[in-house]
């Protein structure tokens, strides 16, 4: 809530000081629900040599395809900060590489995440979690509503006036699910299996 004081002395750039930092917060917790999801996938006990870090994603490859992701899937590795220095500080030219040329792991797009454990690894193709984030329909009866988008996401912004309490009121919404989709696999007989968090690979190395 804004008072007519907050208004009128301390609220120059709207968008800038209330609407931004609302539609962060939906973003906030889109991230962390996320994270949740995928740290609820159950851990593969996988080799992990910090001094060679890149050996434990060409493990997790083979494991997904083991489980039967296909070649031609793309393959992501979500990584915590403990993961992701031993990567940057990982062996390079006659010792053995680290990236790839193309700034691969073994054929994984790596992405540093903050919401993982230093030492925690999710490994995943785009099909192993279902995110939707929608910006609800804006009431009839909303004096002000649009939809906003916060770094790609659709979010329902309503301003309003409350007469009683005299004040401004922004409300900043959005409905967010995430699942952790289970993969289909072609059994090559006119059949086809769901394999639960067969499409995503967890590692704690340190307890590997």
């Amino acid at each position: 809530m804004l008072s007519e004081g907050d208004m009128d002395l301390e609220v120059t750039d709207f968008a800038k000081q209330i609407l931004l930092p609302q539609a962060d917060s939906i973003v906030n917790y889109v991230e962390r629900t996320v994270a949740t999801t995928m740290k609820a996938t159950p851990t593969t006990e996988l080799t992990y040599d910090p001094a060679a870090p890149a050996r434990v994603f060409t493990a997790i490859r083979k494991q997904l395809r083991d489980n039967g992701v296909p070649t031609e899937a793309t393959l992501i590795a979500a990584v915590g900060s403990g993961v992701y220095t031993d990567l940057l500080d990982g062996p390079v030219g006659s010792s053995g590489t680290t990236f790839d040329a193309d700034g691969k792991v073994r054929g994984f797009q790596i992405v540093e995440s903050t919401r993982l454990a230093s030492d925690e690894i999710v490994a995943f193709i785009p099909e192993a979690f279902a995110l939707v984030v929608r910006a609800p329909r804006v009431p009839d009866g909303a004096p002000h509503g649009a939809s906003v988008k916060a770094e790609g996401f659709a979010l329902r912004h309503i301003r309003a006036y409350d007469p009683s309490l005299a004040v401004d009121t922004s409300t900043v919404s959005a409905f967010v699910g995430v699942s952790a989709m289970p993969l289909a696999v072609d059994n090559e007989d006119g059949t086809v299996a769901l394999k639960p968090d067969a499409g995503a690979v967890r590692v704690l190395t340190n307890a590997a």
